[in-house]
């Protein structure tokens, strides 16, 4: 069991090292400590792609089952999650025969710790090695197929893409990737 003074104790996300509670820069190699949440993006139109677990599945990817995708950016990390939004997302696209979707909207300020807690994927800025945005076709747009996509691949080769139909989704994404990590962004 920690003695009652070390319960609090953090570790620096750069080196590994244990940090006092309070502490703004680690001891050993001086990274920042303290985390800065830049925003937030979530929509009902956001589909998470994933690779299939099953060795017999005929394509190499799966679509996640949930419709419905959220994505937060501090200047550390990104942080996404789940929404559940595919009953509301269908309702709106069909309703009255007008094709109209449900609009994502910027997330306000989250805790981190609420982020650290909800997560479904978290990614630390310093293990991205590039981050690929596409715009939907306009073919894609016209027969609701999601054509535009965002791509994150890791060093350790994991890769966290997610898709929609709908502009607005994939420039929300890009201006949060713009201030996450720049230098790996590039828009296809």
């Amino acid at each position: 069991m920690q003695p009652e003074s070390q319960k609090h104790w953090k570790y620096c996300s750069q080196c590994g090292q244990t940090v006092q509670p309070g502490a703004k820069y680690c001891a050993n190699c001086g990274e920042a400590l303290q985390e800065r949440y830049v925003g937030g993006y979530a929509s009902p139109n956001l589909i998470r792609v994933k690779k299939s677990e099953d060795p017999r599945a005929r394509t190499s990817r799966r679509v996640d089952s949930i419709r419905g995708y959220a994505i937060y950016v501090t200047d550390k990390r990104l942080f996404g999650m789940r929404t559940g939004g595919q009953a509301k997302a269908f309702v709106s696209e069909f309703a009255f025969g007008i094709l109209s979707p449900v609009r994502g909207k910027r997330e306000a300020t989250k805790p981190i710790r609420e982020l650290e807690n909800e997560r479904d994927v978290e990614v630390h800025a310093q293990d991205v090695t590039a981050i690929r945005i596409k715009a939907p076709s306009t073919v894609g747009q016209l027969f609701l197929a999601p054509t535009g996509h965002m791509k994150i691949e890791t060093e350790a080769g994991e890769v966290l893409q997610l898709l929609s139909t709908y502009n607005r989704d994939i420039e929300e994404l890009r201006k949060l990737m713009e201030a996450f990590k720049p230098e790996a962004l590039r828009i296809d």
